[in-house]
């Protein structure tokens, strides 16, 4: 391999994990070593392979209601962090649920 990755491939690939398959492995299969996550809406996230790992699980993949639509604003690929800008529809009471987990 030359070193040139698909950038925009890899993320479609943890996009489809996360919010298709609802497969935490396949997920963090997508990641660096030593992934972070910041879900900015309810102010959460988590730095490190296992913390990660564990966001995931109980906070992310799987946990969106099957009735929200995610609806891409933006998208920015490059060597840096990627980003994905969504509006989403989801339900108030999930919203809450996040939002009393974040560390005060």
């Amino acid at each position: 391999m030359s070193g040139v990755h698909d950038l925009g491939a890899g993320f479609d690939q943890h996009v489809a994990a996360e919010f298709v398959a609802a497969d935490v492995d396949a997920a963090m299969e997508t990641m660096v070593e030593e992934p972070y996550v910041w879900h900015v809406p309810p102010l959460t996230g988590a730095a490190g392979g296992g913390a990660v790992r564990r966001f995931y699980s109980t906070e992310l993949v799987g946990h969106t209601p099957p009735d929200a639509v995610l609806r891409p604003i933006a998208r920015t690929v490059a060597p840096d962090p990627a980003a994905l800008p969504v509006a989403g529809a989801e339900q108030a009471e999930r919203l809450v649920e996040l939002a009393r987990a974040v560390p005060r």
